[in-house]
């Protein structure tokens, strides 16, 4: 990613953190407990740990450091990816504080600055590697042998990207599944098990793309949407917040910790992969909330900050973006406060988010053009 898309998105987490400050008064909705919240989780993904020539996809090892003492010094139940899916699925109540710990890529830097603390702090984690990094040889990544002797501990889960690690949405579906099924057999090769668990690089799709992966017969996949993942989640595009150096900090960390699920259903687009600038967003919140309660609905778009949105007396909400959003990567984000006993900066509150890509370079002036 350039500098301004980090700047972009920096805005409006400064957005979310200028809310989470304002007063009791204004924090108004009181939000009940549903459903969803008992059987919900944060997932949280990280890339590289500690190198710091990569600041977009990077986290420095003091933020990783911090990450586990805020966890260990609070109330935080961290779960393994099977054990959370299984408890979901079977609609369990989880721990108020549940998270999992998710690695995308197999770099060797996760394998020497993370997973020996969380080894150490009996904390589960799982690794989503991309095979061809892997049989590369290059010392950036891990190596086989290495992951092997990650696979014996049973705080381990090890799960797979395409064997490149790289952007599929354009390919056909003959390359897709060449890259799944090259993927799938390098890891049973040298891990002697299949693989169940699968994560979208960069965490983008598009409907063929996912199509295609759901027939797979993956346990779950996993993308890179800003939500929390609860127990009617689509199992084949499971959210996670993405940790890097401009956005790792503790209070980060501690504040997606206390978010709650957003449920709503009927989005459009309908594919997060764009063909034209986005300019229309809709989706219908859970019929369990009022529309008192939403009108502390608030949603931002990375390139736009806050999005001015209407609800009608169906949850139905319409978002215009004007002028369209023509950015490659676009995040949406949309926080509803919830009031709750304590400091204000203890507050909750419910979260769902989106990614788009809209990848058609006609559309995008060379001063809006962005890299991941």
């Amino acid at each position: 990613m350039r500098k301004h898309l980090k700047t972009s998105i920096l805005s409006v987490f400064i957005m979310l953190i200028m809310i989470g400050t304002c007063t009791t008064q204004a924090l108004s909705a009181d939000v009940s407990e549903i459903t969803a919240d008992r059987t919900s989780i944060v997932i949280y993904m990280y890339t590289r740990i500690g190198e710091d020539e990569y600041p977009d996809t990077n986290i420095t090892q003091e933020q990783f450091i911090s990450h586990i003492e805020e966890i260990t010094t609070g109330d935080y139940e961290v779960m393994s990816v099977p054990d959370a899916l299984k408890a979901m699925k079977a609609k369990k109540t989880l721990p108020k504080k549940a998270i999992a710990i998710t690695f995308d890529g197999g770099y060797k830097s996760v394998y020497e600055h993370a997973i020996p603390i969380l080894e150490r702090h009996n904390m589960p984690y799982t690794i989503f590697i991309p095979t061809d990094h892997i049989d590369s040889k290059n010392p950036q990544y891990m190596s086989w042998s290495e992951l092997r002797k990650v696979s014996k501990s049973n705080l381990s889960t090890i799960g797979i990207m395409p064997a490149s690690y790289t952007r599929l949405y354009a390919e056909n579906e003959a390359e897709i599944k060449r890259q799944v099924n090259k993927a799938r057999t390098r890891f049973r090769e040298e891990l002697k098990h299949e693989a169940q668990y699968f994560a979208y690089p960069f965490g983008e799709y598009n409907k063929a793309y996912q199509d295609i992966i759901a027939k797979s017969g993956f346990t779950a996949t996993f993308g890179q949407q800003s939500s929390v993942a609860f127990e009617i989640s689509d199992i084949e595009t499971l959210p996670r917040f993405a940790m890097t150096e401009s956005f790792g900090n503790v209070g980060r960390f501690r504040l997606l910790s206390n978010a709650l699920p957003l449920p709503v259903h009927g989005f459009k687009p309908d594919d997060r992969i764009l063909t034209h600038a986005l300019g229309h967003i809709s989706f219908t919140v859970d019929d369990k909330f009022n529309s008192e309660e939403l009108e502390n609905l608030s949603c931002f778009l990375s390139g736009h900050g806050k999005v001015e949105l209407s609800v009608n007396e169906h949850n139905h909400v319409d978002i215009i973006i004007n002028p369209p959003g023509i950015n490659e990567r676009m995040r949406l984000n949309c926080t509803l406060p919830v009031t709750t006993k304590g400091s204000l900066e203890d507050k909750k509150w419910r979260w769902f988010g989106e990614l788009f890509i809209l990848p058609y370079k006609e559309y995008q002036p060379k001063d809006n053009r962005q890299d991941n």
